[in-house]
């Protein structure tokens, strides 16, 4: 079941590609691989700190009050603690903390919003973690490949990371559309 669901949000609904959680952190990101290691690093404490309290809150609290609607306030201000006590830490470590919630929030957000259970909480933000800094390095690729290629003037390189992107999502999901698909023929 966690294998499945697991395969199933880093490949199928990754969150970069069917939510575009991210889409924007690793095309910036895939400029240098310099804060690649601490950016993850932040992103997966902070997300994996972040789940175990907003579950309980929302599932304990919210819901049998039902109040779930303002289950997004309490994420921002729980993420907001953690983020401000992680980068507390590094700064007394004498650290230099990567900046930004951008990442980390939305990740939260799915993985709470899509699971009936914490563990599938935490089975969820890591897939889409996994999808999303795998997509990193193979942007990065992609950007060194294309400054040695030979392209139209008019076409900028955002431009083009956006296409191979396009390519990516297609690749990816003309399995859902395709007839090798049995699932398709019943």
């Amino acid at each position: 079941m966690n294998a499945e669901l697991f395969l199933f949000y880093v490949f199928c609904a990754s969150g970069v590609f069917a939510y575009g959680i991210g889409l924007k952190q690793t095309t910036i990101r895939s400029k240098t691989m310099r804060f690649y290691l601490s950016y993850s690093i932040k992103t997966l404490v902070c997300t994996f700190l972040c789940i175990a309290p907003v579950y309980a809150f929302t599932s304990w609290l919210l819901v049998p009050a039902g109040l779930v609607e303002i289950f997004p306030l309490f994420l921002v201000l729980i993420m907001l603690v953690v983020v401000r006590v992680y980068d507390g830490v590094l700064l007394l470590a004498k650290l230099q903390p990567p900046s930004g919630i951008l990442l980390p929030l939305p990740l939260v957000f799915i993985a709470i919003n899509e699971s009936f259970t914490m563990k599938e909480a935490y089975c969820i933000a890591l897939a889409i973690l996994l999808a999303v800094f795998f997509l990193i390095p193979l942007f990065y690729c992609i950007r060194k490949r294309l400054s040695l290629a030979f392209y139209p003037q008019n076409f900028k390189l955002p431009i083009t990371i956006f296409f191979t992107t396009a390519i990516l999502f297609f690749a990816l999901y003309a399995w859902h559309i395709s007839w090798f698909n049995q699932e398709m023929l019943k």
